[in-house]
């Protein structure tokens, strides 16, 4: 009977130079285009140049630092960019708490103590120089707990890396701070300061 084979495959049969007239012998390996073996022998290969390709320090430096350098510089700058937020946050902080002092401790008219605010904030702004960031103040005469005190609220905004991009619009903090007007609490009763972050 004759032997069948799978559709798809070929024996491959080899003959001897030496000998012109002997007849073609049959080889063992068997070939196929859709075969498990030639299958598995392509993923052998494929797992063999990855692996080399791994291991190939050629030129890998290069390569490696091109990858890793730009994320690097990324973070540090990220870092670096919040570090200088944080800082803007603080000293706005301590500008909104030393203009609600000084307009609730000034004896002229508390209705001028929006004024004296103002004035104050503006004046520490200045000694701030080109660093300051852009600063949206509100002041108003507030009652708290039955007394009026001065309130002051400033809204910076800084400048934020690639064009404001990151954080769209730059970053916004918010500093409030508030002091009761002596001459409008208690008789004997001292200035009441009180501070918040946003």
């Amino acid at each position: 009977m004759k032997r069948l084979q799978p559709l798809g495959q070929k024996r491959l049969t080899c003959r001897l130079y030496n000998d012109p007239d002997a007849e073609a012998q049959p080889v063992d390996r068997v070939q196929g285009a859709g075969s498990a073996g030639d299958r598995g022998g392509r993923g052998v290969r494929i797992i063999f140049w990855a692996t080399r390709f791994g291991k190939n320090t050629r030129g890998s430096l290069a390569l490696k630092s091109a990858l890793v350098l730009p994320a690097v510089l990324m973070m540090g700058a990220v870092g670096f960019d919040l570090i200088q937020v944080q800082a803007s946050k603080n000293h706005l902080q301590d500008i909104a708490n030393s203009a609600a002092r000084a307009a609730a401790d000034d004896h002229s008219a508390p209705s001028d103590a929006n004024e004296r605010a103002r004035t104050h904030v503006e004046s520490e702004l200045g000694e701030w120089g080109k660093q300051a960031p852009t600063v949206e103040g509100l002041y108003e005469v507030v009652d708290v707990e039955g007394r009026s005190a001065i309130q002051v609220v400033l809204k910076g905004r800084r400048p934020s890396l690639f064009a404001n991009l990151l954080p769209p619009g730059g970053w916004r903090f918010v500093a409030r701070s508030s002091a009761t007007i002596p001459s409008m609490a208690p008789e004997g009763q001292q200035s009441d300061h009180r501070a918040g972050r946003a």
